[in-house]
């Protein structure tokens, strides 16, 4: 089935109905849990708001103990940033800043993931990726006080912009990505390799500036600008510019081999789940390596690698959260009969009640 114009506004319409309708079902959902605002702020969601509230803080925690050695310069500033601003204009508590942020970033992702999908050719149903973007059951974070939302919009803009070789706005997007997440300037690096290899160059090329390694280098110079921007920030805050890394200790995170860890959470009571999520990574990585989903593969083994090897935990948001893994399962999803494929949706429609209940409950199940 050919896809219409991304801009067509019969589907804009729909997607907007659709989004809607989704948030008061989850609004309703969340009345028996303290309201949506309560409901959806869990686990990470204090740090958030602590940021956005008071700032950066001078010093690790002493207190409450389950915090203590604790910091919340691992949490880099855009989406608190973006929090606070809109609080201050509007005078609506950064709690809900927060949510409606992501809740308004979410049909920006989907438009961006199916323009992504357009740009390449792939032509797929874009209602049936609507609504498995809605019912997919770990999107649950793009539903909360959590920095997926804006690190999402602004890792597809980049490739978006990057595949149509818009390489300034591509670089701008980069440089968002980086003070979005601690992995933005990661990213940002693997999309630069990913454009220099994607075509040949040659000496003659290179002499004449006619190569994409002058583009990587614009990128690689967008993702600097966001990440040493924070990290200039934390040397004269508290006198370390890698304060975000060496804090993660704090959290029990160390670099180890990443294979050892998955085995190591097998043997661990509370760890066995995410083992678990890191098995089905690996088989869905196995089946993306291919040259029609290289970039998605890459960036998305690169997120699974670099999450796996500090540690297990939370492995589920960082993988199976990502938009490219959601992408991809999306139009896996979508090819087939059509009675297999709206089967599966169904099968997701229930999953995602059960997640979304089990978020609101906080249990460590999604984290």
């Amino acid at each position: 089935m050919k896809l219409k114009k991304l801009t067509h506004s019969k589907f804009i319409y729909i997607l907007l109905i659709m989004c809607i309708f989704f948030y008061s079902v989850i609004y309703i959902a969340a009345i028996p849990y303290g309201g949506i605002f309560a409901a959806s702020c869990k686990w990470d969601c204090s740090w958030y708001q602590e940021i956005a509230n008071t700032g950066y803080a001078l010093q690790p925690k002493t207190f409450p103990l389950f915090q203590k050695g604790q910091a919340n310069w691992a949490f880099f500033p855009l989406y608190p940033e973006l929090m606070r601003s809109i609080s201050l204009i509007t005078h609506i508590s950064t709690q809900k800043t927060g949510l409606i942020i992501n809740l308004s970033f979410w049909p920006v992702l989907i438009c961006l993931c199916i323009k992504d999908l357009e740009i390449r050719k792939i032509k797929v149903e874009r209602n049936f990726l609507l609504l498995f973007f809605l019912l997919y059951p770990l999107n649950i974070w793009y539903f909360a006080q959590y920095s997926e939302g804006i690190y999402g919009v602004t890792m597809m803009a980049a490739i978006c912009m990057l595949r149509q070789k818009k390489i300034y706005l591509a670089a701008i997007g980069c440089t968002l990505m980086s003070l979005a997440r601690p992995t933005g300037f990661m990213m940002t690096c693997c999309l630069a390799l990913w454009y220099v290899l994607q075509e040949e160059i040659s000496w003659k090329d290179i002499r004449r500036d006619q190569t994409p390694i002058i583009g990587g280098m614009v990128l690689i110079a967008g993702g600097c600008l966001g990440l040493f921007s924070y990290m200039l920030f934390l040397h004269n805050l508290v006198g370390d510019g890698l304060a975000f890394v060496h804090i993660e200790a704090a959290w029990h995170r160390k670099f180890g081999f990443f294979l050892y860890n998955v085995v190591k959470a097998f043997t661990q009571k509370h760890f066995i789940k995410y083992a678990l999520f890191a098995i089905v990574s690996f088989f869905i990585l196995w089946k993306m390596a291919s040259k029609k989903w290289a970039l998605n593969a890459f960036l998305a083994g690169v997120t699974a690698f670099v999450a796996l090897s500090t540690g297990v935990e939370s492995f589920e948001r960082y993988f199976f959260g990502n938009p490219l893994v959601i992408q991809y399962l999306a139009v896996t999803a979508a090819t087939g009969s059509k009675k297999r494929s709206y089967g599966f949706l169904g099968a997701m429609l229930f999953l995602h009640i059960l997640t979304t209940i089990l978020w609101f409950k906080q249990s460590g199940w999604v984290m």
